[in-house]
Order: C-alpha cells, then sequence, then structure tokens
C-alpha cells in the first residue's frame, strides 16, 4: 500500500514558444507509435467497436500492467482486467476506479503517480502509461493530442522525479478524457465476421436532451444548477480526483443540486472543473464537466 499522502497537483505554467514533443520521438526519448491499425476507429463520431479491436485494446491495457509498479499490477490483475472485457460495449463508457472500463485504467495510473514513494514506481508507472498513450494516441483529436503534449512538456521541465510524478499524473486525467471524447458516441460492439448491412442500422436511442450544465459555477459554491433533465436519471457528481461527492435523482427538469460546506470543498478539489455522470434507462450513461469559474 502506498505510504505517501495524496498531494494537490499543481500545472505549471507552459510559455507559448515552448516546442511541442515531436510526433516520431515521444516524451523522455520514448518513441510515439504512428502506425495506422487495421479497423481502428478515430476521433469522435465513432459509433461501432469492432470485436478484433476490442480484444487489441484490452491486450494494451495488460502489456501496460506488466511495465508498471507492482499496485498497478495487483490493481489491474488478470481478473479486473477480464472483468472490463467481460464489460462489452460498455468498457468504453467513462467510469471511475471501481468500475470495469479503459477510464478506470487511467483513473489507477492517476493514483498511483499522485503516491508514488520511489523513482523506481515513478519510472515503472511512466512507461506503462506511455505505452497506453502510444496505442490510444491516433484516435484523438488534434486538440486533445495538444492537451497531451503540452501535459507532457509540463512534466519534462520539472527538476525532480517527485513533481514529473503530480504532473504526470495529471497527464493520466487528461488521457482519460481525451479517451471519454473519442469513445463518446461509442454504442455498439460488432464482430468482424459479420456482413455488412445494405441498408445502415437505425442508430441506437441516445439521452436527448443531456443534462446541461446551468449558467457558471463558482468556486466552493454550495449550489449547482443543472438544467434539460430528464425526470428519473441518476446524477453522480465526482470532483477531478474521480471521488464522488453527491448523488441526486432528478425530479424536475430544471433543479439545483445544494452542497454542504464540506462537499462543496470536495468537489472543488483538483480545480478548473468537476465531473457529472447521468444514468437513464433506455439510454447510455455519459459523463460531462462543470467548469469552476
Amino acid at each position: 500500500m502506498k505510504k505517501k499522502q495524496l498531494k494537490a497537483w499543481t500545472l505549471m505554467a507552459t510559455a507559448l514558444g515552448v516546442t511541442l514533443i515531436s510526433s516520431e520521438l515521444g516524451f523522455q526519448g520514448i518513441p510515439f507509435n504512428t502506425a495506422n491499425h487495421e479497423n481502428v476507429a478515430k476521433a469522435s463520431g465513432v459509433t461501432t467497436i469492432w470485436q478484433s479491436q476490442f480484444e487489441r485494446d484490452i491486450a494494451a491495457v495488460r502489456d501496460a500492467a506488466d511495465l508498471s509498479c507492482p499496485w498497478i499490477r495487483q490493481t489491474l490483475n488478470i481478473t479486473n482486467i477480464n472483468a472490463i472485457r467481460d464489460n462489452g460495449i460498455n468498457a468504453y463508457a467513462a467510469g471511475d476506479i471501481e468500475s470495469d472500463t479503459f477510464d478506470s485504467v487511467f483513473a489507477a495510473y492517476s493514483e498511483s503517480l499522485n503516491n508514488a514513494y520511489s523513482q523506481i514506481e515513478y519510472n515503472q508507472d511512466k512507461q506503462g502509461l506511455m505505452s497506453l498513450y502510444q496505442y490510444f494516441r491516433s484516435r484523438f483529436s488534434a486538440r486533445d493530442q495538444a492537451t497531451l503534449e503540452r501535459d507532457l512538456a509540463t512534466v519534462e521541465s520539472d527538476e525532480d522525479w517527485d513533481d514529473q510524478a503530480t504532473d504526470l499524473a495529471a497527464f493520466a486525467d487528461d488521457l482519460s478524457g481525451a479517451f471519454e471524447n473519442y469513445a463518446r458516441d461509442v454504442s455498439h460492439l460488432e464482430d468482424d465476421t459479420k456482413p455488412v448491412a445494405v441498408t445502415p442500422n437505425k442508430p441506437a436511442s441516445t439521452a436527448t436532451p443531456r443534462l446541461a450544465s446551468g449558467r457558471i459555477y463558482h468556486k466552493n459554491s454550495r449550489q449547482v444548477r443543472f438544467v434539460n433533465g430528464r425526470v428519473g436519471a441518476k446524477v453522480t457528481l465526482k470532483n477531478r480526483q474521480h471521488q464522488i461527492v453527491k448523488r441526486v435523482t432528478i425530479k424536475k427538469g430544471t433543479f439545483t443540486v445544494k452542497l454542504t460546506k464540506k462537499q462543496a470543498k470536495a468537489l472543488n478539489r483538483g480545480g478548473k472543473y468537476f465531473t457529472y455522470t447521468v444514468q437513464e434507462k433506455h439510454h447510455r450513461t455519459y459523463t460531462l464537466k462543470y467548469a469552476i469559474r
């Protein structure tokens, strides 16, 4: 078990003149894998995942875990990785560290790096996390890739491994966000051997209108406003460190979630934004960000 206490991380400002990491030579000399994978769908708007791609994605997680520190290897053991595989298409949904999703993998790295107590552990987790980035990065939007490369430039500028570990944990959080953006519309897992239908299938039902944030949330405010809610849906508020702060059930379209002073402080932990996950009957679960001003 980690002995070092979890500490708040601080993003270091990166000057506009800093050169972004090369697409061929990656973080600390680790080369990026720029090869295109067959049947790999790119960026947003992806709705179908092929079974062969799914199997490769699971294998990438298993390979990354083998490179990482003992805590990651224990957290991402064969039983837990198989649970992600058994979750099927729902493995691409947003989730926290306790869920059977790909998101739980990135959350595990964030927690491990935030609590790393030796440079050996940090280096092991860095190798595992970077192998995942190399594998998935071709699916991310240009904007998300730019954000991730800026994160890595920040890590490069740190002088000691302890600061590098903290900033690489922030990179893991943004990597999770990039993956969520890529997989946001994924709703079908399809066998590669199935014939292509002549007439496109009707897309699966989506949650429309989606629950949206209302106005501006000010830091440490004890009220969070939402609009366009669907009665009966369940909403879970989490801070940027993936900690659950409050759960509510929607009773009307426009509503306000009231927080205690302790809950407001917890929700703001990590800064910049928190997330809310919405679960509705007959619709896929989705997670969105709520900016903190």
